[in-house]
């Protein structure tokens, strides 16, 4: 703010919004001021995502165009999506590039599915830099409390809905519990911000089968 008021702009009457920016170029003698400016801290990032798309480099030289710029997004959060199986074959590094990917569109926001635990030590690491670079990790997974595949004879699950290889229950207290506990296990040792979790809802869910 007080570096606009020097350069004589009210940054209030500025047309931009929460997570908006301006990038303003003021020319002198052999060099030209960029001020970047925002009214929250997201706007000064996405501020700076997009000076630096400006930037260009020839012949050893780096040039940036002369230009005011005013831009503010029109939804408060955008959301990508990666592919689980993806998530977990490419890893740390893989993941990372994919952040810097999303942010360089403004998106603030990925949707991802639970991994499996054997991931979840660098998971926590990809979920601490998306969170410094303004974007949130949304795991996304179901209530199912039991996988069929070699569960089939456990008689824990007599009762249960059976939905495409997974097992559901409205009513057992004790599955839904070891399930609740998993999943708070995967947020305390990823740090993970966001979660989404869902119920099944097809025409064959089963209530009148949901169990005491």
């Amino acid at each position: 703010a007080q570096a606009c008021r020097r350069q004589g702009i009210p940054l209030e009457a500025e047309p931009i919004a929460w997570q908006g920016y301006i990038i303003r170029c003021f020319p002198q003698v052999n060099r030209t001021v960029v001020l970047v400016a925002a009214l929250d801290p997201a706007g000064v990032l996405y501020g700076a995502v997009t000076l630096s798309q400006m930037l260009s480099r020839k012949d050893n030289e780096t040039s940036l165009p002369v230009a005011d710029v005013a831009d503010w997004p029109d939804f408060k959060h955008r959301m990508g999506n990666l592919l689980l199986q993806d998530f977990e074959r490419g890893g740390e590094a893989w993941a990372r590039e994919k952040i810097d990917w999303f942010l360089q569109y403004k998106y603030d926001c990925i949707l991802v599915g639970i991994p499996k635990r054997e991931h979840w030590g660098w998971v926590k690491a990809v979920v601490d830099y998306a969170r410094r670079r303004g974007v949130t990790l949304l795991f996304f997974g179901n209530w199912a409390v039991g996988s069929k595949q070699g569960l089939a004879a456990d008689l824990r699950f007599d009762g249960c809905v059976e939905q495409e290889g997974e097992y559901f229950t409205w009513g057992r207290d004790d599955l839904l519990r070891d399930k609740a506990e998993a999943l708070a296990a995967f947020l305390e040792a990823t740090g993970a911000q966001a979660m989404g979790l869902h119920c099944l809802d097809s025409d064959r869910e089963g209530f009148d089968r949901r169990g005491p």
